[in-house]
C-alpha cells in the first residue's frame, strides 16, 4: 500500500508543481535598458535594425527620476517598447555620460532623444511627459507608418484617441 501512494505521489506531484507554476501571476512589464556602452548601443541599434533612444539624467534631478520611475515604469510604454527600441540611459553625473553629451550637446533634464538605427537624430522630447504623449512619440519614430498612429489596436486600449 505505502509502495502504491508513493509511486503515485511521484507521478502527481511534478504535475501539481507545473499546474502551480503557470498558475502564478505573471510579473507586469518592465522597461528594458541598453546597459552596454554608448557606441555599443549605436552597433546593436545596426546589428537589430531598432530605433534607439538616449535618456539623458541625473540623480539629482527630481522631474528624471519621476519620468524614470512613473512615466517609463508604465507597463504600457515597456510592453510596446521592449523589442522595438534600444534605450540608454545616460547619467550626466558619469564618465560616459559627460563623454556621451560633449557629443549629444543635451541642455535641459530629463531629455529623451530618438534615433533612427542609422543614428540619425529624429526628435528630442524634453521634460517631465506624460504616458500618452511618450506612447505617442515612440509609436511614431518606432517605424509604424504615421497613418496607423492613432489607431486602436488589441494592445494599445488604454491609449484611445478621440476622431
Amino acid at each position: 500500500m505505502l509502495k502504491k501512494l508513493l509511486k503515485n505521489s511521484c507521478l502527481i506531484l511534478p504535475f501539481f508543481l507545473l499546474t502551480i507554476n503557470f498558475c502564478k501571476a505573471a510579473p507586469p512589464d518592465t522597461l528594458k535598458y541598453f546597459d552596454g556602452s554608448y557606441k555599443a548601443l549605436k552597433r546593436e541599434a545596426l546589428r537589430l535594425k531598432q530605433p534607439y533612444i538616449l535618456l539623458f539624467g541625473a540623480s539629482w534631478c527630481a522631474p528624471c527620476k519621476t519620468l524614470k520611475n512613473e512615466v517609463l515604469s508604465d507597463n504600457a510604454i515597456a510592453y510596446f517598447a521592449n523589442g522595438r527600441y534600444l534605450i540608454k540611459y545616460i547619467d550626466l553625473e558619469s564618465f560616459e555620460g559627460l563623454e556621451v553629451n560633449n557629443e549629444q550637446k543635451v541642455s535641459q533634464l530629463p531629455t529623451m532623444r530618438f534615433f533612427d538605427m542609422n543614428g540619425k537624430f529624429l526628435e528630442d522630447v524634453v521634460g517631465l511627459v506624460e504616458v500618452n504623449l511618450l506612447y505617442k512619440k515612440m509609436r511614431i519614430h518606432s517605424g509604424i507608418p504615421i497613418s496607423r498612429v492613432y489607431e486602436q489596436s488589441t494592445n494599445d486600449t488604454l491609449f484611445e484617441e478621440k476622431k
